[in-house]
């Protein structure tokens, strides 16, 4: 069973565009749900973040409506390769 909590940053940076996109916190992930406002959202816990305690140390997915989608793709020595989103 998958858990649900509300988020708080302190910092204004959450869009709506984010509903959707994948955290990665501690041991875990998390994919945003909902979004109240530029720093409040609803994730769903995916993967056990390993820890409850409050931390400030996390990372947005690379790739979604806020940031963009790779526009290409090619494999390099055998390995898929993402390039050219709007940020990157």
């Amino acid at each position: 069973m998958k858990s649900v909590v509300n988020l708080i940053s302190r910092e204004k940076n959450f869009q709506a565009t984010d509903v959707g996109r994948l955290i990665r916190f501690r041991d875990g992930y998390m994919k945003v749900t909902a979004r109240a406002d530029t720093t409040n959202i609803t994730v769903e816990i995916i993967e056990d973040l390993g820890s409850a305690t409050a931390s400030t140390d996390f990372a947005l997915g690379a790739f979604s409506d806020t940031t963009g989608h790779p526009s290409c793709v090619t494999f390099f020595e055998q390995r898929l390769v993402f390039a050219a989103t709007l940020n990157n």
